[in-house]
């Protein structure tokens, strides 16, 4: 319980220090030290107390094997998990759906989609998160045939599709190219009743977007009873993408003076509106928010600052000035 509540108050070195001076440990304890590591971004940490787990006289379980997958998929090393999914075909646990969602995942962030196929087309059972884990991977992938062929699928089993699995197939379907797949899914989406779900609708603002169809990207914003900022930066990412950046920089100034606070993504995507339409005094306010923002500090906002004053040529010296000012740097600076 102390590991747990060190590692659920972001306190990683005392969580490991209670677990080094725990007399014995259970499976639990192992469990709750390797699902934390992983959780706070300490992936290889984790597959190496993993390791250690092994060669102890406790026998990992289902849970152990979950966390495990998941550091690896942070860590996308497929030859670990080959490794780690011989350990559980010998261990008895590939029949556990919970372990088999976690392999489709791995094999989808390790870039095996093969592998993620091979381990959905042999569960003997499939839930919605199995269909939507393959689904998604094939959409994180570029992959809109093999996704779409996986949804009909799911519908001629009778399973039916949840926001995740219609938000798996509106960002594959964000292409100029896919525009009728974007369409049909929007239809499903309206026929099934998800159509006031706000994490849907803002996709569906970006995906219209992606496809420049910014009429019906900007109607569906506008006809959204609630939105948050993943809305505002959808819809004026929609304009900068489709170089419109004038509409854009209106768009942010509507969202300042209704009270929103722009946030990283934000600020991107209006400093590269500014730096593709060579705006210089807008991009100059911009920055003049970010300088006295949380933002200040950032390394990528600080780079995107500086790729706007050069892209606007009348402005190398602030430029370099931005540069100079940043307090770290990176190869893209």
């Amino acid at each position: 319980a102390l590991t747990n509540m060190y590692i659920n108050c972001k306190s990683i070195l005392d969580a490991q220090k209670v677990f080094l001076e725990m007399g014995e440990h259970s499976v639990v304890s192992w469990n709750t030290m390797i699902s934390g590591l992983t959780k706070h971004g300490h992936a290889l940490n984790a597959i190496d107390l993993f390791k250690r787990m092994q060669y102890s006289s406790v026998t990992p379980d289902a849970v152990t094997y979950v966390s495990v997958l998941s550091a690896i998929s942070s860590t996308q090393n497929l030859y670990e998990g080959w490794i780690i999914h011989s350990d559980i075909i010998e261990m008895g646990f590939q029949l556990n759906s919970f372990i088999e969602n976690a392999l489709i995942d791995m094999y989808s962030k390790c870039r095996s989609l093969n592998d993620a196929w091979q381990v959905f087309n042999n569960m003997s059972s499939r839930d919605i998160v199995s269909w939507n884990s393959i689904i998604s991977a094939y959409a994180q992938h570029g992959e809109i045939n093999k996704a779409f062929s996986v949804f009909e699928q799911m519908l001629f089993v009778g399973m039916k599709p949840d926001k995740v699995t219609f938000i798996a197939l509106l960002s594959v379907s964000a292409d100029k190219s896919s525009l009728d797949e974007g369409r049909y899914i929007h239809m499903y989406v309206m026929d099934s009743g998800f159509s006031s779900e706000r994490t849907i609708e803002n996709a569906l603002v970006n995906m219209y977007g992606k496809c420049g169809i910014l009429i019906d990207a900007r109607n569906m914003f506008e006809l959204m009873d609630e939105k948050d900022i993943v809305s505002w930066n959808a819809i004026i990412t929609a304009y900068v993408y489709n170089e419109e950046g004038s509409e854009a920089l209106q768009l942010y100034s509507s969202l300042l003076l209704k009270g929103w606070m722009p946030n990283k993504i934000t600020l991107m995507s209006i400093l590269d509106a500014c730096a593709s339409e060579g705006f210089v005094m807008e991009g100059q306010r911009v920055h003049t928010y970010i300088l006295c923002s949380a933002f200040v500090s950032d390394i990528v906002i600080g780079t995107a600052t500086v790729h706007m004053y050069g892209a606007c040529k009348a402005s190398q010296d602030d430029a370099r000035i931005a540069f100079d000012r940043m307090p770290e740097r990176n190869l893209f600076s």
